[in-house]
């Protein structure tokens, strides 16, 4: 019965679209919800995604599926290229040596064996020509970093600076509706003269970056980062950075300038103010439940050529466009927010 009203064309609950809670959902009332950026960004691409994994705290059935042709998942493979680039420099810098000097690529390569090895004993290796292939693969996406990092001597005043996490109080940012509470890590942040830099790791494409500063509400990691790290280190950010050290993101770096992350604290509080108002609806791209956790719960697949279909993005597509339902309003206006 829910599969069949949710072709109806009246917003419900089986739409994501529910009863208003705002001291329990809204966390600029609910002291007790901490969010991530990475979570922001998932509010911002689809509030529906949000309700299932931030409100109703659900999670995929962790029952791997055996590929003879790939050992590590995307999310495995850039957790693990995170934990090396940050570990060379810390290794670096502790030990006295310079970028420049060979010894530097050799870290890094280390870094990755030690890190290689301990990942065969928590993740099923497939056969040993595949793990040579991905075990090749990750060694060039870690030479790429070395290069990057040659070309552009970081002057770093932090490494992997966490705030919220591991008893560590969260930061938080004071909007309009109330208080956000915010946890996470930023990878580094770099300082001159001029002020702060702040860095993050991206070891997938770039595709999508030159999409404005927010990307519609989906890209927020930059300005929430450049917020913590003025409140942490007490200085003033010059700009917020994606750097993309690997083979694929071919060592392209995207750079916005502070003045112009300032709006975040107007987009968050018009995406929390449906938060509050209990509309979770679904995203109107269909290209946003690629990588999601909740696609079958969609009915989210891949078709021909690769193109992703939803039957749930299509129908708020229509609603958002028609502008007629209330509860389109905040997905509305965060897609065409730029400040």
């Amino acid at each position: 019965r829910a599969h069949e009203a949710r072709r109806s064309g009246t917003p419900s609950a089986v739409h994501g679209v529910v009863e208003a809670r705002p001291e329990l959902l809204d966390p600029r009332r609910n002291g007790d919800v901490v969010l991530s950026a990475s979570r922001l960004e998932a509010l911002g691409a689809c509030p529906l995604r949000y309700l299932h994994g931030t409100v109703l705290h659900l999670r995929p059935p962790d029952d791997p599926e055996h590929d003879p042709d790939a050992w590590l998942d995307p999310r495995e493979r850039g957790s693990l290229l995170h934990r090396v680039y940050d570990a060379t420099l810390r290794d670096a810098w502790e030990g006295g040596v310079k970028i420049a000097e060979p010894r530097f690529e050799e870290l890094a390569v280390e870094r990755l064996r030690r890190g290689i090895e301990r990942l065969r004993h928590e993740v099923p290796i497939p056969g040993e020509g595949t793990l040579a292939r991905e075990t090749a693969g990750l060694e060039e996406d870690v030479r790429s970093f070395v290069r990057m990092i040659r070309e552009h001597p970081p002057d770093y005043a932090e490494l992997e600076l966490r705030f919220g996490l591991a008893g560590d109080e969260p930061a938080e940012l004071s909007l309009t509706g109330g208080a956000l509470k915010l946890r996470g890590a930023i990878d580094r942040v770099d300082a001159d003269l001029g002020g702060l830099h702040v860095v993050d790791y991206k070891t997938g494409t770039p595709y999508g970056f030159e999409k404005g500063v927010f990307d519609g509400g989906r890209r927020l990691q930059h300005a929430v980062y450049a917020h913590v790290a003025e409140q942490r280190l007490d200085g003033r950010v010059v700009d917020g950075q994606y750097h993309f050290p690997t083979r694929r993101g071919q060592n392209q770096t995207f750079v916005y300038e502070r003045e112009k992350l300032t709006p975040l604290d107007d987009l968050l509080d018009l995406m929390l103010d449906g938060v509050a108002a209990g509309h979770f609806v679904p995203t109107d791209d269909a290209k946003d439940c690629s990588f999601c956790d909740f696609a079958e719960v969609c009915r989210a697949e891949r078709g021909e050529w690769g193109r992703v279909e939803s039957p749930l993005a299509e129908w708020s597509e229509e609603h958002t466009n028609a502008g007629i339902q209330p509860a389109f309003a905040h997905l509305k206006k965060a897609r065409t927010f730029e400040g």
